[in-house]
Order: structure tokens, then sequence, then C-alpha cells
């Protein structure tokens, strides 16, 4: 499946393997948030946002 995505931290600040995808909805269209562990603590953080292209163009998914 092909993704807009938009990426808030870089893979490398994360610990291996830590990652996990939250589906999320906004105004009736999904989309996944990407988060993982950061190296070297114990919590949690976004590393991205991916907008599927079937569902949302890539405008809509920029001004999201």
């Amino acid at each position: 499946m092909a993704y807009h995505a938009c990426l808030f931290r870089d893979e490398g600040d994360f610990e291996p393997d830590s990652f996990r995808t939250l589906p999320e909805e906004h105004d009736g269209k999904r989309y996944d948030i990407i988060i993982g562990t950061l190296k070297n603590r114990e919590v949690t953080a976004k590393q991205s946002f991916h907008y599927p292209t079937y569902i949302w163009t890539k405008d809509a998914a920029r001004t999201h």
C-alpha cells in the first residue's frame, strides 16, 4: 500500500523493534500513527503519520 508520510523523528532515535502502529481517524478518514520507544529513555514518542493514498490526497495529508 502507498502512503503519504509526515516524519517527526528519525528512525535512529528509537530503540530497535519498538515501533507500533496506532490507527486513527480524522473527518472519517483513517491514518496511522507510528510510535516507538526513544533510545536510552523509557518513553514513547511519535515517529510519523502515514496517510493511505487511496484515502488521502497529498494536499489533504499535508494540511492535516
